[in-house]
């Protein structure tokens, strides 16, 4: 099992000093021990020695390079590439090339933009976060970012991801939040009740089932939007380490990686992820030849109205905020089969539907999640209770 060691790392490098020096095999041996970190590269390595560590990794492992599969769709993928390349985009059919839009977000010196996600409802926009918990607006067209607030959440999200019916959910390595970006706040959902994880990514497809993959052990897992618990699907078959993200593209129905493989001679590259075992597949290098870090990626995709998501929308959850009674009004057409109403700290309360209605006087004032799964599929609401 990987161990991260980012405290020992930074002892050494400070021992060492930029200014100084580094053989190939120290360089190395500092890149072993820090390659597991989400952090940039260069809080360990000068911009030369990055492009010495890439160059032996090439040398070494004899990675041949996988050429795209020109059957993907042609259509563009955007992101934050932490290496000068800033926000931009590339083609997900063949992503040689990177068209930088701006410098990315106005972060203070040293902190990390991690996760992001266009919005389905209006492609023209994104949401990105930074590593110390702020939160920013974004013109995907001109680059340009707006500071909205920040979670609170000390290491800030390291996935970002709208559902099919546009909620847009957050993960740290070890919790799935509910994100509200007006004003900003992050409701905890659950914990994904694996011990000691990294998970570095969040990726959600049409039918609402989360995905995401730690950088510790390897493994992929699913996630349940409605409590966070995350089940293991297998290994992923590469070494992923430090900042890199996940996504959905709608047009082919599937969950793609903006990996980083330290492992490999290809270390920034494009993967799709098989979502019934785990394992993922490289489609391509993203900017051969350089050292490139792809802290997060996404793509245009289209909130799902299909009939099912029509007659869920027509579901009421009334009075929010409710100190006594929750009403839950659902048209003739559908049936609700279970209800689950879970505390900020992803623990069920334990209440019951009866005769369209939750009784919540007995609960403690604060931020709940409501779980409503139906005939026509589930539902999940934010539901304050005072």
């Amino acid at each position: 099992m990987k161990k991260i060691t980012l405290f020992f790392a930074a002892t050494l490098i400070a021992a060492a000093g930029f200014a100084q020096t580094r053989t190939m095999d120290e360089l190395m041996v500092t890149f072993e021990q820090v390659k597991n970190s989400p952090n940039d590269f260069t809080e360990f390595f000068t911009v030369n020695e990055m492009a010495q560590i890439n160059t032996f990794l090439k040398n070494r492992d004899g990675v041949e390079q996988v050429g795209a599969d020109s059957s993907r769709s042609a259509v563009n993928a955007f992101g934050w590439e932490s290496q000068g390349n800033g926000f931009g985009s590339y083609a997900i059919a063949s992503p040689d090339t990177w068209t930088m839009v701006s410098a990315g977000a106005p972060t203070a010196d040293g902190d990390f933009e991690g996760a992001g996600a266009i919005d389905p409802a209006d492609n023209a926009n994104a949401i990105a976060a930074d590593n110390v918990g702020n939160v920013y607006s974004l013109d995907v067209a001109t680059g340009v970012y707006a500071n909205l607030g920040s979670t609170g959440l000390g290491g800030g999200f390291t996935g970002l991801h709208y559902g099919p019916q546009g909620a847009l959910y957050g993960a740290d390595s070890e919790n799935l939040y509910l994100v509200e970006t007006d004003p900003v706040s992050a409701t905890l959902i659950g914990n994904f009740g694996v011990a000691g994880s990294v998970m570095i990514a969040l990726a959600i497809n049409d039918d609402g089932v989360g995905y995401t993959y730690d950088i510790i052990t390897d493994l992929a897992y699913s996630i349940d939007l409605a409590t966070g618990v995350a089940t293991e699907l297998g290994s992923i078959g590469f070494d992923a380490s430090f900042g890199q993200g996940a996504y959905y593209d709608q047009s082919t129905d599937t969950v793609l990686l903006a990996a980083f493989n330290a492992g490999g001679g290809n270390l920034s590259e494009l993967r799709s992820l098989d979502t019934t075992t785990g394992a993922t597949t490289l489609l391509a290098e993203i900017l051969p030849g350089a050292l490139t870090q792809v802290a997060w990626s996404s793509t245009g995709n289209d909130i799902v109205l299909g009939t099912e998501n029509s007659e869920l929308s027509q579901v009421a959850i009334f009075p929010n905020p409710a100190s006594e009674v929750l009403n839950i009004k659902v048209p003739s057409t559908i049936e609700v089969t279970s209800v689950t109403l879970y505390d900020v700290l992803g623990k069920a309360t334990n209440v019951s539907l009866s005769n369209g209605q939750i009784n919540v006087s007995g609960l403690a004032r604060g931020i709940y999640i409501l779980n409503v799964n139906t005939t026509a599929g589930a539902l999940t609401e934010k539901v304050i209770i005072e």
